[in-house]
C-alpha cells in the first residue's frame, strides 16, 4: 500500500495517520486486477496506538496528497 507515499495527513484525536500513494511504479498490486488498473492510487491508513496498517483504501488515478475535516 505504500508505493510513492506522496502525502501525509495525521486525524484531528493522533490515533490515524492516513498515506497518499501515487503507485505510478506498479509497485502495489491492486486486490482486484482487470487488467486497465495496474496504476491504482491508494490511501493506506496507519494506527498509531500498534504502528500497524488497519486498511489500504485503493482510489482510482493518483494519490497525491489530501486534507482531513473536523466531524
Amino acid at each position: 500500500g505504500l508505493s510513492q507515499p506522496h502525502g501525509i495527513a495525521i486525524s484531528h484525536d493522533n490515533n490515524y495517520v492516513f498515506i497518499a500513494s501515487r503507485n505510478t511504479s506498479g509497485g502495489y498490486v491492486p486486490a482486484f486486477d482487470f487488467g486497465d488498473n495496474a496504476l491504482i492510487g491508494t490511501v493506506t491508513v496507519i494506527n498509531t496506538a500498534s504502528n500497524a496498517i488497519e486498511k489500504v483504501i485503493e482510489i482510482e488515478n493518483f494519490g497525491s496528497g489530501m486534507r482531513l475535516l473536523p466531524q
